[in-house]
């Protein structure tokens, strides 16, 4: 593999010995760490910085479909399942609200809770505090309360280029028009309606990645996964497209390494990562594994649990 390929490293560690180390040092999302680190494609945003994502004792990091570390909101009547129908976990480390009628898997938290009217909760509520609900909640397996989450901690080392891109070129594509760039860095990457933007597998770099209603993303992922880090903004409002995906995985990541607002207005197909922003999933159907310091899943929205594939190989032109 190029310049960039992925080599894990799994470690268990004490989460509340990696909490005091890290807290005593500075206080960032899932924590500091001596070395750059990445989790199936998931990149912290400064290289001289790390990125470890803790993980509930029992589940490894592509068993959970929602992943935060401030505030989770599963507004009412969403789901978040896995590929098969069955109930998937989620996970936060902090504010976690379940809306009304609302049905997820395992929820596993070291915040508070709150469960509004007919949540259903497919699984456990671990807790270490009592949660707050409303009338007709109904959680399957066991309500443990009153301990702390067991957390495993899962850095995965990697060693990313931050390149800088005010130097390069745009990609702005119109109706009509289409561009099947190599991978590599660009500026700023808009795709407005009627125009096709399509990817090969491997590793791209954007400062600010827009897809308007209308737009279209074809990614060719049959021979490897495809990469994106936004270091800007990242608005999906337009069609994904990937020939090749499997509903049990999914071979695109985006790696949103600032601390905005990420909005996925569309129905998404793909891994999305923002340590340091705010996610916001919109009344649609969204495959793929999100995690972010603040998760926000809309009214109605069904979460389908697809993690990434494994790391893309050199991108191949067809």
């Amino acid at each position: 593999m190029g310049n960039g390929s992925i080599v894990m490293q799994w470690e268990e560690r004490s989460a509340r010995n990696e909490a005091r180390e890290t807290n005593a040092s500075c206080r960032v999302p899932f924590g500091l760490r001596v070395a750059p680190t990445i989790i199936a494609g998931l990149l912290f945003h400064h290289p001289a910085a790390g990125f470890t994502i803790p993980m509930p004792q029992g589940f490894a990091t592509e068993d959970v479909a929602l992943i935060a570390n401030g505030t989770l909101r599963v507004n009412d009547r969403a789901e978040v399942v896995r590929a098969s129908g069955g109930p998937a976990p989620v996970f936060n480390r902090g504010y976690t609200e379940i809306g009304a009628d609302a049905r997820v898997g395992t929820v596993l938290t070291t915040g508070n809770v709150f469960l509004r009217e007919r949540a259903l909760i497919t699984g456990d509520l671990i807790s270490p505090w009592v949660p707050l609900q409303q009338n007709g909640v109904t959680v399957l397996g066991t309500t443990q309360t009153g301990a702390w989450v067991t957390e495993q901690w899962y850095p995965i080392n990697w060693n990313p280029t931050y390149p800088d891109l005010s130097a390069e070129q745009d990609i702005t594509i119109f109706q009509n028009h289409s561009q099947w760039p190599n991978p590599g860095s660009y500026r700023n990457v808009t795709v407005y309606s009627g125009g096709q933007l399509w990817l090969d597998p491997g590793e791209y770099h954007f400062r600010d990645f827009v897809i308007e209603p209308g737009g279209t993303v074809r990614i060719a992922t049959e021979e490897g996964t495809v990469e994106v880090t936004v270091q800007g903004n990242f608005t999906h409002r337009g069609t994904i497209w990937d020939a090749a995906f499997q509903s049990g995985r999914s071979g695109l990541v985006v790696n949103c390494t600032g601390s905005n607002w990420f909005h996925v207005e569309s129905e998404f197909s793909g891994t999305i990562v923002a340590p340091l922003g705010s996610l916001v999933l919109a009344s649609r159907v969204h495959r793929g594994q999100f995690i972010a310091r603040d998760i926000e899943v809309h009214q109605q929205a069904r979460i389908v649990l697809a993690p990434a594939r494994p790391e893309p190989r050199d991108a191949r032109r067809r």
